[in-house]
């Protein structure tokens, strides 16, 4: 009878290790299939302290603007803080992130974005605005991601610099068509883009390449108050419920913005 006790609990502490042991291993391979598709969400952690003090030359903190968000559509700079999730900013780099499941909370709910703009605004004069940066995009989002923009505050944008699934840079422009710019895949790599715009004529340079030439469809909209955006912007070409599909991270550093 002993023997038998002795048999009976060795079975049930076998038994035990390997629910516990199987339990282990689930638990492994939930992990890694989350963290595979994860973006860190500490506000600063992606923020490389050597890479940010070699732009002291351009702090983000000089520059006026404030954040579309997917819970708010203009958040202020005194209230970055609620938004930290999305947007995270050092001395010269920007960090702007969306989820997968995102969108935003209002009207277009179905294109989620944490975008700067606003700040800067012009009419149409002989004054040349310009927008300048080095993007660095970490994504395996399927969707077509904007990235930077010339926008008309009456009317939405005029150009739209975007980043496709596949990697390749192409532009957007109201009345001038679009085009791929770049047959590269850029995802994971640094580029620099450059806007700018002079009465009604802008320009697109990539990697300080001129890419567009080309004037703004409401170029004869004199009242017409333009301004530069920045960051990502969902064009929803992927769920049909318009949520993001991916993760999304966009560094943005050395900006500089007149």
């Amino acid at each position: 009878m002993k023997k038998l006790a002795n048999k009976f609990g060795k079975s049930r502490a076998k038994i035990r290790y390997l629910i516990f042991g199987t339990f282990l291993l689930f638990l492994s391979m939930f992990i890694n299939s989350c963290s595979s598709d994860s973006i860190i969400e500490e506000p600063n952690s992606s923020i490389n302290e050597e890479d940010d003090a070699a732009n002291l030359n351009s702090r983000i903190s000089d520059y006026d603007f404030n954040i579309f968000s997917v819970i708010n559509s203009n958040v202020e700079r005194r209230n970055f803080n609620t938004i930290s999730r999305w947007y995270s900013e050092g001395t010269s780099t920007q960090i702007f992130k969306l989820y997968t499941g995102d969108h935003f909370n209002g009207d277009r709910s179905d294109h989620a974005r944490t975008e700067a703009g606003q700040g800067l605004k012009w009419t149409k004069t002989g004054t040349t605005h310009s927008f300048e940066a080095t993007y660095n995009v970490t994504t395996d989002s399927q969707e077509k991601l904007t990235i930077a923009q010339i926008f008309a505050g009456c009317c939405g944008p005029q150009l739209m610099i975007h980043i496709r699934k596949d990697g390749k840079i192409d532009y957007g422009s109201r009345g001038n068509g679009s085009q791929v710019i770049d047959n590269g895949n850029w995802k994971g790599r640094n580029f620099k883009i450059k806007l700018t715009m002079k009465n009604d004529i802008m320009t697109f340079y990539f990697n300080g390449v001129k890419k567009f030439e080309g004037r703004a469809d409401e170029r004869n909209n004199s009242a017409a108050q333009y301004h530069f955006r920045w960051g990502v912007y969902s064009n929803n070409d992927v769920r049909s419920d318009g949520k993001m599909d991916k993760n999304v991270q966009v560094k943005v550093t050395g900006l500089s913005r007149s």
